[in-house]
């Protein structure tokens, strides 16, 4: 209750307390894009986070984490690391996709890698994936439920990405046979 209570009369953000045994829900209430982010309670307590209608145009998949050590067991399972060409990004942060061109090119301007340092930054974020139905997915990890200006803040960086996302997907740069050497 005192959640919802921080949202009453927020001009960005409405928050729907949910009824009795559905989660509380912020939506924000501006812009082309609609997202929501709920709790997710139970052993593995954090937030999920949905933005629909995101599209790369090449309708590929793009996920991102933290570097660390299942990058060495994905890597052996054969799933590579997409290189974006920022040597300080590449050592943090571990981009994979269905199509290695169309992931390299949406960070060949830079405004996507600054959204998500800026997403992974407060540490809860482990992994951002955006499917092939256009559907970006964050998802936040405990330990306990973030604060009402957490949530906020979550939900706004999340927004930010998904636009750069978008932005760089309009982009020349950005398709299934161009290469990060050729946008630049």
């Amino acid at each position: 209750v005192a959640f919802a209570a921080a949202f009453v009369g927020d001009d960005d953000v409405e928050c729907d307390a949910g009824a009795w045994g559905t989660p509380t829900e912020l939506r924000n209430k501006r812009g082309p894009l609609r997202a929501r982010l709920h709790p997710r309670p139970g052993r593995d307590p954090g937030w999920n986070l949905w933005i629909e209608r995101i599209d790369l145009g090449a309708r590929t998949t793009l996920s991102i984490q933290r570097s660390g050590g299942s990058d060495v067991v994905r890597a052996a399972l054969g799933d590579r690391d997409v290189a974006c060409g920022d040597d300080a990004f590449d050592a943090a942060f571990a981009a994979r996709g269905g199509d290695a061109d169309v992931v390299r090119g949406v960070f060949v301007g830079g405004a996507v890698r600054d959204a998500v340092r800026a997403v992974f930054e407060r540490g809860r974020v482990r992994d951002v994936r955006l499917g092939d139905d256009g559907v970006l997915f964050v998802d936040a990890v405990g330990p306990g439920e973030p604060d009402a200006d957490e949530a906020r803040w979550l939900l706004a960086a999340s927004l930010q990405l998904a636009s750069a996302l978008q932005a760089a997907a309009a982009a020349p740069a950005v398709s299934s046979t161009s290469t990060a050497a050729e946008a630049s």
